[in-house]
């Protein structure tokens, strides 16, 4: 994304370009479509973009950290009650289900996931803050939790992909299970 946008601006952008890309989806999304649906002129969006991989990727970066947002958001809020937060968070991830989705599809394109896996290499360094953020809720070390943590991004994803709700909620009752334990084993 080209530089000199005010951070509204860029917000608003990237937001009306994440829910074009959800609504269209990866094959049917044009830079020139887009441009012509929000200015009026296919050419306008290289004002902002270089060209389609740069706003490809950009909107998909964002779809990807808001989403994570708005689930750590949920966290935060939920996971003092582990048991309920464990039995409750598939409903959250429904939410956000179709924006993981497009994300999902440019990160596993093979014109656009390689400059997306790169990236999103930043958001690790955003995953440990809001890890560090989840151990100090639970009275932790960071070091617990990040293999849980990245173990529950791989069962959503998994769900994301593939909806087995029954499957999901086996897989969080373990995983609770696991930090269950793990929490129990550092504070004795």
């Amino acid at each position: 994304m080209k530089k000199g946008l005010s951070p509204e601006r860029k917000e608003e952008l990237l937001s009306q370009s994440f829910n074009y890309l959800m609504k269209n989806g990866l094959e049917n999304t044009t830079l020139r479509s887009f441009g012509q649906e929000l200015f009026g002129s296919p050419s306008s969006m290289y004002l902002y973009f270089d060209d389609k991989e740069d706003w490809i990727v950009e909107t998909a970066k964002y779809g990807l950290s808001t989403s994570a947002d708005i689930l750590f958001k949920y966290a935060f809020a939920n996971i003092t009650d582990m048991e309920r937060f464990f039995t409750t968070v598939i409903d959250e991830i429904d939410k956000v289900k179709e924006r993981l989705r497009a994300v999902y599809q440019v990160a596993t394109s093979p014109v656009y996931g390689a400059d997306m896996r790169k990236a999103a290499e930043g958001l690790n360094e955003f995953y440990h803050r809001y890890i560090g953020r989840l151990s100090d809720i639970l009275g932790c070390r960071p070091e617990t939790i990040i293999p849980s943590v990245f173990n529950f991004i791989s069962i959503m994803l998994d769900y994301v992909v593939w909806e087995d709700r029954e499957i999901t909620q086996i897989q969080f009752a373990d995983l609770y299970k696991t930090m269950e334990m793990k929490l129990k084993a550092e504070k004795q």
